[in-house]
Order: C-alpha cells, then sequence, then structure tokens
C-alpha cells in the first residue's frame, strides 16, 4: 500500500512539471506566421552607354557595369504610390521614372540631377534627395521644381531602433492612439546565428509596427539573413518574412516600403530592377 500511494505521488508531481509552463521560455521561439512572397514585379533595365540617349525605351532604366574596385551604379530610391504603381529614381539619366503596379511604364521627369532617394508626400509632391549633394529637392505633382534645402537630420535619429546584446534590441515608438506604452522589445533567438542590425520601417495607420534585423551566421565567411518582423500595437508578434533575397546588383537606399499592410523591396539587378512584395495581411 505504502509504494501504491508513493507510486500516486510521483506521477502526481510529474503531470505538475509538465504541466507548468518554463517562464523563462523566450516568446520569439514560439511559432509565428510566416509571410511567403506575394508577387513580383520586373522592370527592364541595360547598361549605361555613350549613344544609349538615341532611340532609347523610357521605359528602360540604366545601370553601370561593376568594375574592379568601383561599386555599379543605378536605381537606388523608389516609392510605392497611393495607387498602387511606382517612383523609381533613375540617376544615371538625371530622372525619375513612374510605372503602374504592373511595372508598365507611365512617365518620366527629367529632373537634371541624380537623385538616390524619392518620397511621396500628400498631395503628389515628391521629395528627391540629390546623391552628389545630399539636398533635398522638392517637386509639386506636375513634375515642376518648387524648392531646395538641406537635408536635416531629425532630432533623436539613429537611438530610434538599438541592440542591447547579441540577441535583443529595442525600437524607440512615439506614443499614438492604441499603441502600447514604451518601447518595442524585439527578442531574436537562435542556435547558430546572432543579431547585428535592427531598423524601424514604420508604423501603419492600425498601430502595428514594422521591424527588420539583420542575423549574422556562419565562421570564416558571414552569412546575412534579414528578417522583417510585423508587431501589433499591443507589442504581439503577428508575422514575419525570412525569405528576403539580399544580391543586390546596385545596393538600394531605398530597401524596403510599407504600404496598407504590404511589404516592397526594391531589388536593383543587372539586366532588370525587381520589385518584391509580401502581403502580411491576415
Amino acid at each position: 500500500m505504502a509504494n501504491k500511494k508513493l507510486l500516486e505521488v510521483l506521477l502526481f508531481i510529474c503531470l505538475l512539471i509538465i504541466g507548468c509552463p518554463n517562464k523563462n521560455a523566450d516568446n520569439s521561439t514560439q511559432t509565428v506566421r510566416a509571410v511567403s512572397l506575394s508577387r513580383v514585379v520586373k522592370i527592364p533595365a541595360q547598361f549605361l552607354t555613350s549613344d544609349l540617349a538615341a532611340g532609347q525605351n523610357p521605359g528602360v532604366l540604366t545601370v553601370t557595369r561593376k568594375g574592379e574596385d568601383e561599386l555599379p551604379q543605378g536605381p537606388e530610391g523608389f516609392e510605392v504610390l497611393p495607387d498602387g504603381g511606382f517612383a523609381i529614381t533613375d540617376p544615371l539619366q538625371r530622372r525619375l521614372v513612374f510605372y503602374d503596379s504592373l511595372g508598365n511604364f507611365r512617365a518620366e521627369w527629367p529632373i537634371g540631377f541624380a537623385a538616390n532617394s524619392v518620397t511621396a508626400l500628400p498631395g503628389g509632391e515628391m521629395e528627391l534627395r540629390d546623391a552628389k549633394s545630399g539636398e533635398i529637392v522638392l517637386f509639386d505633382a506636375a513634375g515642376q521644381h518648387l524648392s531646395s534645402r538641406a537635408a536635416v537630420r531629425s532630432r533623436g535619429a539613429g537611438a530610434e531602433a538599438r541592440l542591447l546584446d547579441l540577441n535583443r534590441g529595442v525600437i524607440a515608438r512615439q506614443r499614438t492612439r492604441g499603441s502600447a506604452p514604451g518601447d518595442l522589445q524585439v527578442d531574436f533567438a537562435s542556435d547558430s546565428s546572432q543579431m547585428v542590425s535592427l531598423q524601424n520601417l514604420g508604423v501603419d495607420a492600425g498601430g502595428n509596427t514594422y521591424v527588420a534585423l539583420e542575423a549574422a551566421r556562419g565562421s570564416d565567411v558571414i552569412d546575412i539573413d534579414k528578417i522583417i518582423r510585423k508587431y501589433a500595437a499591443d507589442n504581439t508578434l503577428l508575422c514575419q518574412i525570412t525569405d528576403i533575397p539580399l544580391d543586390y546588383y546596385v545596393p538600394p537606399v531605398n530597401e524596403f516600403r510599407i504600404r496598407a499592410g504590404q511589404v516592397y523591396q526594391l531589388l536593383p539587378q543587372e539586366k532588370e530592377v525587381i520589385i518584391n512584395v509580401w502581403n502580411t495581411n491576415p
């Protein structure tokens, strides 16, 4: 009888151990909805030559060939327009080129300088940054120059996202309606990688925060993986994108844009400029 009673006690203890959650478990290891690539938009590109201007197709973007000691140049900036179309800088041709959501050519603005970044403003105005001087140039919705100004570094820039250690970081968020108080802590748990960078991509109208992090793996040769996560206003991790290609021919300045729950990536190649799209909406 005593042995039977002892067995019952041991069985009860085992059930308690199994049933109790591990308070030290990392939330980042829990299963998170993975977002797959939704669609790909491809826009033709070609190498810049001395006779390119003669009879050039205006919808074709231009790049330079990679040299032994020179990085290639080409489209570095893009913007997603309210109707789903795109504006892409073509610095070698000193213009801004517009396409529809499928990548079909719409129009071009001869802007007279090499721009490496473009941002759409309310009312159809466009802010472009001069790649050489860093100056910000404003154009109206018709492509007419309005004003120029020196680029001003916003107060607190650089402190918006920071690493705390190899598997933790923090995003400093402005308080908005419906958002959780305090900063957003980003936890990264991996047996083979460590977090090496963290970037705040922005907050959408629903209060969701989009975060890009880079993780390094390997010993002799460091491999970088880029991950984009979407956090709810209450800091809940909703989903993440892990299949992000990084084989840029021309490294972009405007790498990602977030619009209506969709993540857009600019991926300039030798013969085409690719825009990858992931839809994070449920």
